[in-house]
């Protein structure tokens, strides 16, 4: 049992990775742009964060500009063209396995067509992706991987899967799983991903418990 509860951490969370998080136009992933990538690698204990503002081709909707607060001025003034983006991307997050808050249904989608357009087809296959979303909804249902599961198989599973009243976005898993959020940039992809490379250790705690 012990052999197998080590095996499912290494699977589920990697010692190594890179949270992310996207700012984009809208919630479709397969028609938004991304107006700002944030990212927080942990390689060998060493924790460290970056974001970068990115041109979308088209004016930031203003939905979007009240929550984030990015608006057109702002991306003209900092922002770098997509392309430029894609390759810093690498650069940042070179071979690590990526971690997100719905990266499966979201952020991964879109990184695979934003890198596509830009010369970079698979990239991001979803298989290198864990999704603390599902990660925290399988917590929350009792549902948990079972040995040698592939985290993606598993992941799809508990996302598809409605539960009424059960509410799993960001903020409320960090407040639940007891992630401090004074000072840090909510709704900005930058203190989004500080967030969610804190909860991602939150949870391995927690499934290393059992």
């Amino acid at each position: 049992m012990l052999q197998d509860r080590a095996e499912l951490i290494l699977q589920h969370f990697p010692v190594n990775y890179a949270a992310i998080d996207l700012e984009t136009t809208g919630l479709d992933p397969s028609l938004c742009q991304v107006i700002e990538i944030g990212v927080v690698t942990r390689r060998d204990g060493a924790v460290s964060a970056s974001s970068v503002l990115v041109r979308p081709g088209v004016p930031v909707p203003e939905g979007v500009v009240g929550i984030t607060g990015i608006t057109d001025q702002l991306i003209a003034q900092r922002g770098i063209a997509p392309s430029e983006a894609c390759r810093w991307l690498v650069d940042t997050v070179g071979s690590l396995p990526l971690v997100g808050h719905n990266c499966i249904k979201y952020d991964g989608p879109v990184l695979a067509r934003l890198s596509a357009e830009h010369g970079q087809p698979g990239a991001y296959p979803l298989e290198r992706f864990r999704d603390t979303m599902a990660l925290f909804k399988g917590l929350k249902m009792g549902y948990l991987p079972k040995p040698g599961e592939p985290h993606l198989e598993w992941a799809l599973s508990i996302l598809d899967v409605r539960v009424s009243g059960l509410r799993i976005n960001l903020g409320l898993a960090c407040q639940e799983m007891g992630v401090g959020m004074d000072n840090t940039l909510k709704h900005r992809a930058g203190g989004d991903a500080a967030l969610t490379q804190k909860l991602f250790e939150k949870l391995r705690q927690r499934y290393s418990r059992g």
